[in-house]
């Protein structure tokens, strides 16, 4: 009889062994790193989300014309499961992106996005601004409907070769560095050597035998030698291919007329404030104010008075980078006046050109001194006057 109990009990713990080890089969397995139910649904692989993008630039701001420049996107954790990111741009038409290449395509602004590929919606900006080449930001009015914005400085030629007694040529135009820049006495206007450069200019009618000889370039003295009888630019200074402002023929640049540069001194601002006279790191001349100019960002002495004194207003270079220039204000300097190759009143008189002539010897232009400021003066072709280019405001 105990025999019997005996082989019972063992055959119940048997099937008790049997059945536990079976049940436990799966977790045996997972703990020793192998598994034979692919229905179990285990996995070893866990999702490491993006946490932040970060650009290696956040705003850029490019020249129309400018090569395409690359953003790379760096994304956390360095160990993110997919670090790949998607770029777009807000506004195609000012800049197009492709894997991070930027490039320019018109004036404006445009916001460059790096998203992360991995659903965590995480993103990083760049904010990039189109400008045309050479072109200061403020706007003025020289006309009831029309508003322009000027070049960042005073014309320059360098002096390519003669082609007759006193007529030269060009080799390359540019505009001044800085709105304060002119070449003076210690430039070379007054040597039309080849190789030198001159930013004083002859005003030139259209009866000059050659086009490439029609923009100032011309020691005469005799009015006759500058287009009598005709009374138009041979051909407007903003028609050259100018290196910093474009380096493309007929890029948008122009001189102002007669008309327009009257208007200009006498337009209405929204501080009231068209002009004043005032040295500009050291140099004499005169301020143009934008149209939406604020008095609160500089204070400015004897505005909108002709016979105000040079030293009326002295701002410091960088004074007229943080409250002028950055707020659309234009300088003019009194870059003095060459007769033949005699280069005087430098840094005591500005006189610029109009594209506007009258009668057969004479053109407009703007003229001011310490004393005085005329925008419609009228003296002989042969003068050589500064040049500051402006182009339509769209």
């Amino acid at each position: 009889m105990k025999q019997n109990v005996r082989k019972s009990f063992a055959a119940a713990m048997l099937l008790v062994m049997t059945l536990g080890f079976s049940s436990c089969d799966g977790a045996l397995d997972d703990l020793f790193g192998e598994s034979d139910n692919p229905a179990s649904g285990a996995s070893t692989t866990t999702n490491v989300a993006v946490t932040s993008i970060t650009l290696n630039e956040t705003s850029l701001t490019k020249n129309l014309g400018d090569a395409a420049v690359k953003l790379t996107a760096t994304v956390a954790p360095e160990n993110a499961t997919d670090k790949t990111v998607t770029w777009s741009s807000d506004n195609p038409a000012v800049a197009t992106v492709n894997n991070g290449e930027v490039s320019v395509i018109g004036l404006g602004t445009a916001i460059i996005t790096a998203t992360a590929n991995d659903g965590s919606g995480v993103k990083a900006t760049c904010t990039v601004t189109v400008k045309f080449p050479g072109l200061l930001a403020g706007k003025f009015s020289v006309s009831d409907t029309q508003q322009v914005q000027f070049s960042q400085g005073n014309l320059q030629a360098v002096v390519g070769g003669g082609y007759a007694p006193d007529y030269y040529y060009a080799s390359s135009w540019k505009f001044a560095e800085h709105q304060w820049d002119y070449l003076g006495y210690t430039g070379n206007n007054n040597h039309f050597g080849t190789g030198y450069s001159v930013d004083l200019f002859g005003w030139v009618g259209t009866n000059v035998s050659d086009a490439k000889f029609g923009y100032g370039l011309c020691t005469s003295t005799d009015d006759n030698d500058y287009g009598k009888p005709n009374n138009t630019l041979k051909s407007d200074w903003g028609t050259v291919i100018i290196t910093n402002g474009g380096n493309t023929p007929n890029y948008g640049w122009r001189t102002l007329t007669k008309d327009e540069w009257v208007y200009l001194f006498a337009r209405t601002t929204t501080s009231g404030i068209c002009y004043a006279k005032a040295t500009v790191n050291g140099k004499s001349g005169v301020i143009l104010l934008p149209d939406d100019w604020s008095a609160s960002y500089h204070a400015l002495a004897s505005a909108n008075t002709a016979n105000a004194d040079f030293t009326s207003n002295p701002i410091t270079a960088a004074e007229w980078t943080s409250d002028f220039e950055a707020h659309g204000a234009v300088f003019l300097p009194a870059a003095g006046i060459r007769e033949g190759t005699s280069v005087s009143h430098v840094n005591s008189s500005g006189q610029y050109w109009s594209s506007t002539s009258e009668g057969y010897n004479s053109a407009y232009q703007v003229f001011f001194d310490n004393s005085d400021l005329n925008p419609s003066s009228n003296p002989g072709r042969h003068n050589g006057c500064s040049v500051r280019l402006v182009r339509d405001a769209e």
